[in-house]
């Protein structure tokens, strides 16, 4: 019987083994559409410009081999505008089963690295975002009473965007992997948005007219109040989005070798 414990070890330990090694051969990669760049390449940021834009590209449509759904559109699941300490507004928006449009389109304009501490700091411009969705919104913008329930539409154009990554290497299967510790969302400024809102004061055109006008002519007031919840939401669905992406990537993975 012991013969046969040895044998049925050895056997169960060859398996870990052989699973263990297919599991390293076969780690994740990149689909062949990402462009990568060398770690160690002096102008490894205006590589990742390019790199960056192109991986957003192909995220746009999902990465079956990863597992990650397309990103253009975005489901997001809720965008809430309220009054909280140290943040007050003057009236609240809960945006649900909404749809974020038009990230394909971003244009990265610089990239700031230091990939050896997993840092990576990126300016984009996005020329337009939509986001729609289902809204009930209540309170007061300027002097005019805000209520209503239905659909709403928001459209930000020329969006410029700062993305803050870090992170740290984190082993797993005898790899090391890009662990996501914070990823932070700035929106600097967008050059317009446009509001379009149906069901305000149920749906009586004398009272919803005019406030939309309002919210409209005067957007960078409402803007404003808008952009630090926008910019929460943006910061959360990407983390999670980045982070998902990279534990199954395994750094040498992520990089050509260097010559």
């Amino acid at each position: 019987s012991s013969l046969n414990f040895e044998t049925m070890s050895s056997f169960s330990v060859s398996v870990i083994v052989l699973a263990f090694l297919s599991l390293n051969a076969y780690a994740a990669k990149f689909p062949s559409s990402f462009q990568l760049c060398r770690k160690n390449d002096p102008s490894v940021d205006t590589c990742l410009i390019g790199a960056i834009e192109k991986a957003l590209k192909t995220m746009a449509d999902g990465i079956p081999s990863l597992h990650v759904l397309p990103i253009d559109p975005q489901a997001v699941t809720q965008i809430l505008v309220q009054d909280s300490p140290g943040r007050p507004v003057n009236f609240n928006i809960n945006l649900t089963d909404a749809t974020l449009k038009g990230l394909r389109n971003t244009k990265v304009r610089k990239v700031v690295s230091n990939l050896h501490k997993q840092i990576v700091d990126i300016d984009v411009i996005v020329p337009l975002i939509e986001v729609t969705g289902n809204y009930v919104m209540n309170g007061k913008f300027l002097v005019l009473p805000l209520k209503g329930t239905g659909k709403g539409n928001f459209k930000l154009h020329n969006t410029e965007i700062g993305v803050q990554y870090r992170g740290n290497l984190a082993k797993k299967n005898g790899e090391s992997y890009w662990n996501t510790v914070s990823f932070h969302t700035d929106i600097y400024k967008t050059s317009r948005l446009e509001t379009q809102l149906t069901g305000l004061f149920n749906g009586d055109d004398s009272l919803a007219k005019p406030t939309l006008d309002a919210l409209n002519t005067n957007w960078e007031t409402f803007w404003a109040e808008l952009r630090p919840s926008i910019e929460e939401s943006f910061s959360y669905i990407f983390k999670n989005l980045v982070s998902d992406i990279l534990k199954k990537v395994p750094e040498k993975n992520m990089f050509l070798p260097d010559n």
